[in-house]
């Protein structure tokens, strides 16, 4: 089942929801993608969400920080979290601010996430 709005995908697979992000992840974005996925881990039996940055080359640090809250949402509705594909660029970037990414689990791909879930 997959449901689009605007710019940004969600697709149930097994149980969990990857979430595709679009390439800019400006605040209007980022309130419909919140708005979107906690609305279908209210309806739906959620086991975990699995953000997919794989078109997200540049994240500020603000935009991080938001989708840390994001995922904390996601958490306290019941769902486990991770991040998948994020560019080298982004990694960088993360690492050289100090990003807090504690609690946080990161995967190099969907597969691998995917995997993680389903055991």
């Amino acid at each position: 089942m997959q449901h689009w709005n605007a710019t940004l995908a969600i697709t149930r697979i097994r149980g969990v929801l990857v979430v595709t992000l679009p390439p800019d992840l400006a605040q209007h974005g980022l309130d419909a993608l919140r708005q979107a996925v906690l609305e279908r881990i209210a309806e739906e039996r959620i086991r975990a969400v699995v953000l997919d940055f794989s078109a997200v080359d540049v994240i500020s640090a603000e935009e991080f920080r938001r989708v840390r809250g994001f995922l904390q949402a996601i958490r306290l509705m019941g769902a486990d979290v991770a991040i998948v594909s994020l560019s080298a660029g982004v990694v960088l970037y993360l690492t050289e601010i100090q990003a807090d990414t504690a609690g946080l689990r990161f995967f190099f791909g969907l597969d691998e996430a995917l995997q993680h879930f389903s055991q």
